[in-house]
């Protein structure tokens, strides 16, 4: 399933980079060396259908600090949105593997 690409995505930035090489790097990566995740929060998510790729992994967890991105996750299954700093937020139990792709 792919994200509602919203104006915010700037010339489908992310939308045209989806099947990069880097991408599909990280995601063998992170099979092969965290196999057992159980949850995984991609930080800075910006419109990134990234997470979507980590299917074994059961609870994913998007975050950006602007929270006009979370219509773009609206009706994404398996992914729950939570707008603001993920320095800053509390979560009650820490993620098997954090995600930060091209976050600066």
């Amino acid at each position: 399933m792919e994200l509602k690409t919203k104006p915010t995505d700037i010339k489908n930035y992310w939308h045209n980079r989806q099947h990069h090489d880097l991408y599909k790097l990280t995601v063998s990566i992170a099979r092969a060396m965290f196999p057992d995740a159980k949850s995984i929060i991609d930080v800075g998510c910006y419109v990134s259908p990234l997470i979507l790729q980590f299917d074994w992994i059961t609870k994913k967890v998007a975050t950006d600090k602007q929270t006009s991105l979370a219509k773009n996750w609206e009706g994404v299954p398996g992914v729950e949105f939570i707008a603001g700093d993920a320095f800053e937020l509390n979560f009650s139990e820490p993620f098997s593997l954090v995600l930060s792709n091209q976050t600066i």
